[in-house]
């Protein structure tokens, strides 16, 4: 662990492992050096024994809590009898008129391959639709379902795998040309 990282705290330190280093510390240390290392084993072993007690307790109320839950959860069956579905269901009729006018139209797509998919790094594929709203397929409204897809992807040894960025302008691989039938 850096220094950095143990001042900022973003790992937390665990006292299994620091007693386990102390003690490959104590073995390999100078004379002058090991009452200092076997007193903080001591104090930690201390901390170790207070945390286990703890966790003991609080592991025996949780089986106690989770026998209680299961036992409410029966009850409340016994009480409050399954409802049922309130209203009529028809599944092949759609609520939502948007949603029954998409499911009607039919597509017809046409493959134009532009470059192949080895060219590109496999995590940075992308769709755009350029009739969209701000190119994204989910904004589309129902009378764009058939607009035109683009697949892009960034060239192989452009693609920066820590910031999930390409480091050049990204390149076409499939272009979907759609039209309703």
């Amino acid at each position: 662990m850096s220094e950095l990282t143990y001042m900022t705290g973003e790992i937390q330190e665990c006292p299994f492992c620091t007693f386990k280093h102390l003690t490959d510390a104590e073995q390999h240390s100078p004379p002058d050096i090991k009452p200092l290392i076997q007193k903080l084993r001591e104090d930690l072993a201390k901390k170790i024994d207070i945390d286990k007690a703890s966790y003991d307790e609080v592991r025996k109320y949780e089986h106690i809590l989770e026998d209680y839950l299961t036992v409410l959860r029966e009850k409340r069956k016994e009480i409050e009898p399954h409802r049922g579905c309130s209203g009529e269901v028809n599944p092949g009729q759609n609520p939502n008129p948007q949603l029954a006018e998409l499911e009607q139209t039919k597509c017809s797509w046409m493959e134009e391959k532009v470059k192949p998919k080895e060219y590109f790094h496999p995590e940075s594929f992308r769709t755009l639709c350029p009739e969209c709203p701000q190119a994204r397929c989910a904004l589309c409204p129902p009378e764009k379902a058939c607009a035109s897809r683009i697949i892009i992807g960034c060239p192989m040894d452009k693609w920066d795998s820590a910031t999930k960025k390409c480091k050049v302008s990204t390149e076409a691989h499939v272009i979907y040309h759609g039209s309703q039938k």
